[in-house]
């Protein structure tokens, strides 16, 4: 009687240590869909801002992401089991380095691919991989394409390839051109081509 006791006494308490810990795991999902969520929006709020949303299109923009955070999530879990922890560790730093560089959006993610040195086994799965985050990012802009307006859609095809608020502008640093130890700043008018 009293070894039976015992018996329920520790399976409950296993039960209880169970919970605790599918709860743990609960909430540290639910920082990382919060995460994605912040993520997303903020590089899809850089996309929309020419279009000038108004409150109700972000509410709705914002429903549409976290409907697809964990896909969102999980298509970034797969590119990420691809690589090794070295890997890693390389498209970290030279994406840093090439932030401290100022070099941003693709060229950007092209510099970390660099690093990474992948075969070309390696570069066709994470290909593949990357191909599927893209069309569901597309997908996401197709739902939220659906509540702009004409004007809104039209000004989002007149943003792209803006730098700045610049059309057709492009500026380089050219360094030390006449000796006085500053860097110049020489920009160029150039046509536009979208």
């Amino acid at each position: 009687m009293q070894l039976k006791k015992v018996m329920l006494a520790f399976a409950m308490m296993l039960g209880l240590v169970a919970t605790s810990f599918a709860q743990d795991a609960d909430k540290k999902q639910d920082k990382q869909l919060e995460r994605v969520v912040k993520n997303t929006a903020g590089q899809l709020m850089k996309f929309y801002a020419p279009a000038k949303l108004t409150d109700e299109q972000k509410k709705s923009a914002m429903a549409v992401i976290k409907t697809h955070a964990k896909k969102i999530m999980e298509l970034r879990k797969a590119q990420d089991k691809l690589l090794s922890d070295e890997q890693k560790k390389a498209r970290k730093e030279a994406i840093a380095k090439a932030k401290e560089e100022g070099v941003k959006g693709q060229k950007m993610f092209e510099v970390g691919f660099k690093a990474m040195e992948l075969s070309e086994e390696e570069k066709k799965a994470f290909d593949k991989a990357r191909k599927s985050s893209t069309e569901l990012m597309t997908k996401i802009k197709s739902e939220i394409n659906k509540e702009l307006t004409e004007e809104q859609v039209a000004s989002l095809k007149k943003g792209k390839g803006k730098k700045g608020g610049q059309k057709g502008k492009k500026g380089k640093k050219k360094k030390d051109a006449d000796g006085d130890g500053k860097t110049q700043t020489v920009s160029l008018k150039l046509p536009n081509m979208t």
